[in-house]
C-alpha cells in the first residue's frame, strides 16, 4: 500500500507528539529524581479531580519510583547510562539490518528502529521462557 501525503503526515505528526510525550516524561524524572517535593506537588494538582486516598496512592508509588531513579546517582553517571544505553540501540539495530539483509529484506535506518519499538513490546507480554512467539510476532508485524 502506498503511502499518501495525508499517511505520511499524519505519521510525522504521531512521530512528534510522540517524541514530546518522551521528552516531558524525562523532564518529569528529572523533576522526580532532583526536587520530588515539587513533583508531588505538579502530580497532586494534577490529579485535584480524584479521591484523596488515590492521590496518596500515588504518591506512594511516586516515592518508590523516586527511590529506584536514586541508583543513577550523578549527572554524569546518568549520562554514562545514557550513553551505553544508545550503544546498545545502535548495536541491536546492526543486528536486525544484518538479519533482514541475510534475507534479503532492506529497510531505512529508521525503519531498523521502528522494528527495534516492536520488539520491545514483544518482550513485555508475558511469553514462554526466552520470548519465543510474542518477539517473532512483533517482528513480523
Amino acid at each position: 500500500m502506498p503511502l499518501t501525503e495525508d499517511i505520511r503526515r499524519l505519521l510525522r505528526l504521531g512521530g512528534w507528539l510522540s517524541f514530546l510525550l518522551y521528552v516531558g516524561l524525562l523532564a518529569f524524572l528529572v523533576l522526580l529524581r532532583q526536587k520530588p517535593e515539587l513533583a508531588h506537588a505538579v502530580i497532586h494538582k494534577a490529579l485535584f479531580w480524584t479521591s484523596a486516598g488515590l492521590r496518596h496512592r500515588v504518591r506512594e508509588l511516586m516515592d518508590s519510583f523516586s527511590m529506584g531513579l536514586r541508583v543513577l546517582g550523578s549527572p554524569g553517571h546518568s549520562l554514562g547510562v545514557a550513553l551505553f544505553s544508545a550503544i546498545l540501540w545502535v548495536f541491536y539495530a546492526f543486528i536486525n539490518y544484518v538479519i533482514l539483509a541475510f534475507f534479503g529484506l532492506q529497510i531505512p535506518v529508521a525503519g531498523l528502529f521502528l522494528l527495534m519499538v516492536f520488539q520491545a513490546f514483544g518482550v513485555m507480554l508475558p511469553s514462554s521462557p526466552g520470548f519465543v512467539g510474542t518477539y517473532h510476532a512483533a517482528t513480523v508485524a
